[in-house]
């Protein structure tokens, strides 16, 4: 209850003592059904869920129910693979990262286990540790596909960990082109544009967001990208096409709505008003949308 660590040592020490005691696996069954029931009233996506696991197992293994605490482990470990990958895809890196470690505690060759963990350590800040798992994928990797995949996450691990270090952004371009090489990545041509766009190299940019939608000509994201690079360049109608057209497959993204609004207010049209209105519909919180908006209104004499 304290949340006082003992070393592994000590703490073996005093587990032999308690099992020498003729009480110990009666009181470990106990145990062991309150923690199964506290199990089953658990979603398997809960943060709670791989620890009460772990304890339903540990103490179905104290009081001698051997083969029960593996079979229940063999049959819930695909549930937690599962979460895993849902967990770091809902952005819980952390819950997420436990799970991981928890699944490969019984299969550490998993692979997709392994790159989840890899993605969640980059997330929370950990690249270094991300790089060593993501690298050593790659020693033992000969599908093309996952080894543009797996440079495609090393490369964004500097990105995320860059702090807008040019070193960091050198290192990503390097494994985003090992990762374009290997089989045209879509998600690293994409990431490759937006680092050359924040590098300030726009027709660069553009080549690499223009090769990444001839495969998803649909893409909203990539469409908003190139938007931004369109703009930059200069390009301004052909910019303004490519957010109109985001917006027909997200009409409701506030990020997109917004920036809608900003170039048509760049191009002096009265229709920057409401793109801004519903950005905000969408998003009450969008601060630079409620500033934007109180601009126009100012230009339009919208004073009230």
């Amino acid at each position: 209850g304290t949340g006082m660590m003992l070393h592994p040592l000590i703490n073996d020490y005093y587990l032999k003592l308690a099992r020498s005691n003729p009480g110990f696996g009666i009181m470990a069954e106990k145990l062991a059904n309150i923690s199964k029931n506290k199990l089953e009233s658990l979603r398997y996506t809960s943060p709670d869920y791989v620890y009460w696991l772990t304890n339903t197992c540990r103490l179905l293994f104290y009081c001698g129910k051997l083969d029960e605490g593996r079979q229940l482990r063999y049959d819930l470990l695909g549930e937690v693979k599962v979460a895993a990958i849902r967990l770091y895809q809902n952005r819980d890196y952390s819950t997420s990262l436990k799970f991981c470690n928890n699944y490969l505690e019984t299969k550490p060759e998993d692979k997709d286990i392994l790159f989840t963990k890899a993605r969640c350590l980059s997330r929370i800040g950990d690249y270094k540790e991300s790089e060593n798992i993501l690298n050593n994928l790659v020693l033992n990797e000969h599908s093309r596909f996952l080894l543009a995949k797996y440079y495609y996450a090393l490369g964004r691990a500097y990105i995320e960990n860059s702090q807008n270090s040019e070193e960091h952004l050198d290192v990503a371009e390097k494994y985003f082109m090992k990762s374009i090489g290997k089989n045209e990545h879509p998600s690293a041509l994409q990431s490759m544009s937006e680092l050359l766009y924040r590098k300030g190299k726009l027709n660069d940019a553009a080549s690499f967001i223009e090769r990444k939608l001839k495969d998803s000509p649909a893409d909203p994201f990539a469409l908003s990208i190139y938007a931004d690079i369109l703009w930059s360049l200069e390009r301004k109608p052909e910019a303004i096409d490519r957010i109109m057209e985001a917006l027909k497959h997200q009409p409701k993204n506030p990020n997109f709505l917004f920036r809608a609004g900003r170039f048509l207010q760049g191009h002096k049209s009265r229709a920057a008003y409401g793109f801004f209105r519903d950005a905000i519909r969408y998003d009450s919180d969008y601060i630079d949308a409620r500033l934007s908006i109180a601009d126009t209104c100012l230009d339009l004499n919208y004073i009230d």
